[in-house]
Order: C-alpha cells, then structure tokens, then sequence
C-alpha cells in the first residue's frame, strides 16, 4: 500500500510515463562470465540492467523485458544488499560456506533471460524439478539401504552387501549430478544450471559458470555494488542536466558514493568533471568544501568525450574542442542543515503530499518535543521513546534503515527529502529557463 498508488501492483513495462519515460534499475549478476571475461577480467560480477524496454547488460546482452516482470520484484531484487556485499566485498570461502550456506542469507533472486518468457519458466521448471528428482532418488536410495540391510533388528542374510550396492550407488548418482554441473558450458549438460540447488552450490564453492551463451536463469542482487547513486547510467548517456540524491551511509560526510562514480566515469573515459563557476577548478575543492559547508545540494559540470582516442570512448566520435557536449549535477546529500528541529506530526498524510498548503513540516523544538536529531528506535513506533538507545543510530542517518524502518521514521525521511532538495530543484529550473532563452 507504500509503494503503489492505491495499493495496485505495477508491471515493469507500464513504468514509463511523460513525467519519467524511463525507469532504469541498477542490479548486479554474480555468476555468469563470458569466455573472454575470464582472460580479460578477473572480476565475476557485473552490472545488469531493467528498464521497460529492455533488461539485460554487456555480458548477457538485451531483451526485452516479460509484460509479467513486475515492479515490485525488480525493485526487490536491486536492493538484496546482504548477499551482495558478501558475494562482492567479502568474497571468501568461509564467508560462503558459514553465512550463505549455513544462515542462507541469501537476498536476491533468479530472472529466466529468455526472449520467449513463458516458455522460459515452463523449461526452466521443468529442468529445475529434475534436478530435484535426482536428489529425491539419492535421499530415498540412503532410506532404503538402511532399510534392507536389517529386518526387525536382526541383520539378514545378503543385507550387507545390497546395503553397499545401495549406499555407494545413491552416492555415485549425486556425486556424477554435481560433478557434472561444473561442466555446463556443454550445451548438452544447460539443464543443470536451472536448479536453485546447483546454482547455490556453485557459489558456495566460488564456482563462476562461463560460456559465450548466458545461462536461462540469472542470479541477480543489489545493484549498489558496482554504482550505488544511479549516476553512471545516465553520465553514460550523456544527459545534459541530473538530480542525484545520495541516502547511503555516509555518515561521515565523506561523499564516498560520489567519489566512486567520478572514478569510474573518468576510467571509462565518459567525461571529466569541473567547477560550474570556474571551469578551470576540479571537481576535488568543490567536494571538501561541500562536505563542511551547510548548502544542501552540489552543483558539479562535466564535460563529454574530452579524450582523443575514439577507441575507448564506446565508439563515439569525439567532437572538436568547442563543440564537445556538457552536463550538470545537482548533487543532494540526505544530511540535517539545521539543528534543533522538532516533529510536528510523527505520520505524513495524502493531503501533506497532494498540497503544499497542508504540508507539515519541521519547526523549532518546543518544550516536551522530541528534536529530529535525537530520534532513534529500531522496528516499531514504541520504541521511538521507550527504548531510544541510539544503538541503531539518530535520524537521519538510521544505520537499519534497510531491514527496520518505522511509519514515523519514513515520514520523516519523506519531509526531510522535501526539505532540502527545493533549492536544488529551483537552481536546475533556473538554469534550463536560462539556456532555453538563449
């Protein structure tokens, strides 16, 4: 009832509009590498897309997305950050064997990558479910063994050895079943890879399937894990003006999120970035004096294919210095500006949002008002004044805001958005009247 507009499911490729034509949703796809990605690249993640057009990446390539896929799930499957992180940053053996296998922690979710959808889920089903046969018949042979090897408690004649037959058969079935798995880049042995067992199994192991052809079935999480702001996606489409907001825990104002996709955008020769004010200033200054000031948004130019080599900018034709194209930023930090605020309403209404005139906003702490900067809690509303430890952190920088976010605590994230993305949303108005009157 949050998410949707009066509670009614969406599907992926009805969520484009006038307003926002298009909607793309960052993932990450873990265990699938091409041929050449092995040699060329030691990395066994990578980025995968979904849009209401298309959905796929640069190693599995695009299809259009089933009118089935909804939005729910896509946006479910991009925020699975547990698994992610574990399977990216802290990709070790015993991290997969104790916190993946053991707690099965896993948070993401498979996709069938085909173009005929339905047919996709009927034979992916289908080989998934006998995979599953084959372990039903191992465990029943393990059953039976026992079975036949007493009767009533006296060992029978014979029992022993068709307990062995039995036994090492059951083991022989399960053990060709998984050695064969690792070999599914044979077209003949595909099927394997449709079972959730086997895929799990592969990435306890730390086993990457490679093959010059995706698997039907793709594992797929938190897109954060390659780009956490959205931003590169649409550097990459050279847009010419973005709005960027940055709710992650950078508690420390260190703009680590920012950072990372200026480094990325340069490595990828997309652009370079520069002070709007002075475009012989660097991104850096703008940075450090951002973080210590109390504006509440960035205002950050780039520049378009500024390197000479076509080659390693995506094809394009690098245009003459005076001709190249520009872009800006507008950059807004989910921070307190102004300290000693109080909560007027702890829940946010239709009308709050339908109107400005009936907007509820932040006022100055009475007496008896909780201040926004000592709200705590964990789950629940209770906790807000009855156990407000602060062990989970102050607002707004809630450190569970992922796993436990109170009514309250959504309300108030909602006013603060509010708040400090007007001026960002005035200086970018500003400037596209301005370059319009030109």
């Amino acid at each position: 009832m949050a998410f949707y507009s009066d509670g009614q499911e969406v599907a992926l490729h009805q969520a484009n509009t006038p307003v926002c034509p298009n909607v793309i949703v960052a993932a990450t796809l873990v265990d699938y590498q091409r041929s050449s990605d092995v040699e060329d690249d030691d990395t066994h993640f990578s980025e995968f897309f979904f849009t209401p057009q298309f959905m796929g990446g640069e190693r599995t390539g695009y299809i259009v997305p089933p009118e089935s896929l909804s939005l729910s799930h896509v946006m479910a499957i991009s925020g699975a950050a547990t698994d992610a992180f574990l399977l990216t940053k802290m990709n070790a053996l015993w991290v997969r064997i104790t916190l993946l296998a053991l707690f099965n922690l896993f948070m993401g979710d498979y996709v069938e990558f085909t173009s005929n959808y339905t047919q996709g889920q009927f034979w992916g089903g289908v080989q998934a479910f006998s995979v599953t046969l084959v372990f039903m018949v191992f465990f029943t042979l393990i059953y039976l063994s026992e079975v036949f090897i007493a009767s009533d408690g006296v060992i029978s004649e014979g029992g022993c050895s068709r307990y062995l037959y039995l036994f090492w058969g059951s083991w022989s079935l399960l053990g060709t079943l998984i050695c064969a798995s690792f070999f599914a880049n044979f077209h003949s042995l595909r099927w394997l890879l449709s079972s959730t067992i086997i895929r799990h199994l592969h990435m306890v192991m730390m086993h990457y399937h490679a093959s010059d052809k995706p698997p039907l079935r793709l594992f797929l999480n938190d897109g954060g894990l390659v780009e956490c702001l959205g931003l590169i996606s649409l550097l990459r489409r050279r847009c010419r003006h973005m709005i960027v907001t940055d709710a992650t825990a950078d508690f420390s104002m260190q703009l680590v999120c920012l950072r990372e996709t200026i480094k990325l955008a340069q490595a990828e020769r997309i652009c370079t970035f520069f002070d709007p004010a002075d475009p012989r200033r660097g991104a850096e200054p703008l940075l450090q004096e951002f973080s210590a000031s109390k504006s509440s948004y960035l205002h950050l130019s780039v520049l378009y294919d500024c390197w000479d080599d076509p080659g390693r900018t995506h094809g394009l034709t690098v245009a003459p210095p005076m001709h190249r194209r520009t872009g800006d930023i507008f950059f807004i930090r989910m921070r307190l500006l102004s300290p000693g605020l109080g909560i007027r309403s702890p829940r946010i209404i239709r009308e709050e949002v339908a109107s400005r005139s009936a907007w509820r906003g932040f006022e100055p702490a009475s007496e008896g008002c909780m201040r926004l900067q000592d709200f705590g809690g964990c789950c629940c509303d209770c906790c807000h004044r009855r156990c407000n430890c602060g062990l989970t952190g102050r607002f707004p920088d809630i450190s569970t805001g992922n796993q436990f976010l109170t009514p309250t605590q959504f309300s108030l994230l909602c006013r603060l958005g509010y708040e400090i993305s007007g001026e960002a949303v005035q200086a970018l108005t500003k400037l596209q009247k301005a370059e319009a009157s030109i």
